[in-house]
């Protein structure tokens, strides 16, 4: 047998190997109340937002777009008051690193209840009522 000297027959060789951005993940999106009140909103709740590259850790955020009765009714915040009752609505949240966009989550669709009443004005309409 004669050794092999892999230097002198190889040569001097590269590769190019390119890394690509991978897209970011929502781990889950919920509301915080599936009968909110007309009158007080709802909000969404984001669980883990993770990118397998961390240099994209800084710029992760979750473009929402609110739905009420199946329309697009708004979008960019994480509370929402546009609806009354007996509204069902919803919110969709796409996660973006700046590069790329993730797979988007829909939340569970709530139903807006009536608010509770309020006494604004007390009048009695009897002297001996009171």
């Amino acid at each position: 047998m004669t050794p092999l000297n892999l230097q002198q027959q190889a040569g001097n060789k590269s590769a190019v190997v390119t890394v690509s951005n991978t897209a970011p993940v929502l781990a889950s999106l919920s509301l915080d109340s599936t009968s909110p009140l007309a009158t007080e909103g709802v909000t969404a709740v984001l669980g883990d937002l993770t990118d397998d590259d961390p240099s994209d850790a800084d710029v992760l955020q979750v473009d929402l777009e609110w739905f009420v009765n199946g329309s697009s009714a708004g979008s960019g915040s994480g509370s929402f008051q546009e609806f009354d009752k007996g509204d069902s609505l919803y919110v969709v949240g796409t996660p973006f690193d700046s590069t790329d966009y993730g797979d988007s989550l829909t939340s569970e669709t709530a139903v807006a209840i009536n608010s509770v009443p309020v006494i604004t004005d007390l009048v009695f309409a009897d002297e001996e009522l009171r």
